[in-house]
């Protein structure tokens, strides 16, 4: 008895259609296979209120704000380097980091480290 008739779940990477090494796993995804392009399409199937949590990123209240979300979330954590790349002042960082603070898009660390909230 084959995995795909117990009832349990079987995923595959699918390959080229013209490439013979291919052949197994387009005959899995023929007999009902879960196709898997990335691992969300795992979580879709294993765990899908792991990507129901995942919903767009806060939106800032000034153009300065929106901006540090943005770095923060593409990994940018320390407020220096946010400061560089943000292209903003001390003051107006400060500014815009306490604001964003205050509305919970983003949360202290400590050590002048950031992260989404």
């Amino acid at each position: 008895m084959h995995a795909l008739e117990q009832g349990k779940e079987v995923f595959v990477v699918p390959g080229p259609i013209t490439s013979p090494m291919s052949i197994g796993c387009h005959q899995l995804i023929k007999q009902g296979a879960n196709i898997v392009t990335s691992a969300d399409d795992v979580l879709e199937i294993i765990a899908p209120q792991l990507l129901a949590g995942q919903g767009s990123l806060p939106l800032g209240d000034t153009p300065l704000e929106t901006k540090i979300i943005e770095l923060i979330a593409s990994g940018v954590r320390d407020g220096d380097e946010l400061q560089q790349k943000a292209g903003s002042t001390a003051t107006d960082l400060s500014t815009a980091l306490t604001m964003l603070e205050l509305s919970g898009s983003i949360k202290n660390l400590g050590a002048n480290q950031w992260t989404i909230q």
